[in-house]
């Protein structure tokens, strides 16, 4: 018998990959509701903000799913793709992270369009979702700034406009997946994980010199590298691949998704350095499989962690990162009984507690467009 409080939705995500493909791809598995893909691979993300309105748009055209409402991500020209599609239905714009706050590299011009494409998605969207408190609240307050930057007219009420449509609403996450692998601590010295993103953004130069310090210190450990790589390989990575050769267990990114499972299980700390983080997927998933997690004081991290354990957690600069990590690495007792309680909390995040209040929110959105058509 079908659910009558199924709805069809058409998810457009212009690059799917990494995040936000587990993402699109878990939301279809786990929803109630009738979710349609409609994609493009997770490259040129340039030309996937500039271009990718227009393609997506032809193939809205051609499609034969009877959509009710749209799911659209922050890499869509949402604007310009509503303009371009027949059917006026309402449209939920979900912020995984944005180009206003993002951090341009060293050497790099921050490009203002890509940041103004966000700002314009949001205003043509009817709600917009942001993964965290951190971004929401981030994003706003750095609009006002970000418009000053434009010669005249420069929107002052946008802001308020946008923050008037916009929640809080966390990314759901496969955690049970990692239930079906026990953990197997590795037979030696404890293993600290890197399992970010390969780029500028997380600062792998600052995470490879807080281990030299601790290897200076004469701690013994081990290293797993892990993580996606979308370039070619950073010169911090080649330079640990040789450094730290006798102290590395694995390196590169994991063939299979149970591949990188069975390496978190391994993992006893994991550790970021990231000056950018909206949500913090890789820490959630290894410190759910058991690896103690050193994260910034700043950013999202704070939002994950209990305030009563923040202390233990959360680092205020480098040399408390590296205080905190000798200490942690020399008591694996501290280690193990803190692992089932942070498990616990972050289960928070798993599909089978928000998958409810992403069914919810979609079946409002189709009900308002509902709504709006018989006024």
């Amino acid at each position: 018998m079908p659910d009558r409080s199924e709805r069809r939705i058409l998810l457009v995500e212009p690059f799917f990959g990494g995040s936000h493909r587990a993402f699109a791809e878990e939301l279809k598995n786990f929803s109630r509701h009738r979710i349609k893909h409609l994609t493009l691979p997770a490259r040129f993300w340039k030309w996937r903000m500039r271009g990718a309105a227009v393609t997506l748009s032809d193939r809205v055209r051609k499609t034969r799913f009877p959509y009710q409402a749209i799911l659209a991500t922050d890499m869509l020209n949402l604007a310009e793709f509503k303009a371009l599609i027949p059917r006026d239905v309402p449209i939920f714009l979900y912020m995984h992270e944005n180009q206003i706050s993002y951090p341009v590299p060293k050497g790099e011009t921050r490009d203002l369009q890509f940041g103004f494409t966000n700002i314009t998605s949001c205003l043509a969207a009817d709600k917009v979702g942001f993964n965290s408190r951190y971004q929401y609240e981030q994003f706003l307050r750095d609009l006002p700034e970000f418009l000053k930057m434009m010669p005249d007219f420069r929107l002052k009420d946008v802001p308020e406009r946008i923050r008037r449509k916009a929640r809080v609403i966390p990314l759901g996450l496969n955690l049970k997946f990692f239930d079906a692998f026990s953990r197997k601590p590795y037979a030696g010295p404890p293993v600290i994980l890197w399992n970010h993103r390969w780029e500028f953004d997380k600062q792998p130069e600052q995470f490879f010199e807080a281990i030299e310090q601790v290897e200076q210190s004469g701690l013994d450990f081990r290293l797993i590298i892990a993580g996606e790589n979308f370039q070619a390989m950073p010169r911090a990575f080649l330079s640990a691949k040789k450094r730290f050769v006798r102290r590395i267990i694995h390196f590169g990114f994991a063939k299979t998704r149970e591949d990188y499972a069975r390496l978190l299980k391994q993992a006893d700390v994991v550790i970021s350095t990231a000056i950018h983080e909206t949500f913090g997927i890789s820490v959630v998933e290894a410190a759910y499989s058991g690896a103690w997690p050193l994260l910034p004081r700043a950013l999202s991290y704070p939002e994950l962690i209990p305030t009563r354990y923040h202390a233990d957690h959360l680092y205020s600069n480098f040399d408390d990162l590296v205080i905190k990590l000798k200490m942690i690495l020399s008591n694996a007792r501290v280690r193990r009984d803190r692992q089932k309680v942070l498990a616990r909390v972050l289960f928070r995040f798993d599909w089978s507690r928000m998958i409810h209040r992403w069914d919810s929110l979609l079946e409002a959105l189709v009900t308002s467009g509902q709504k709006a058509k018989k006024r």
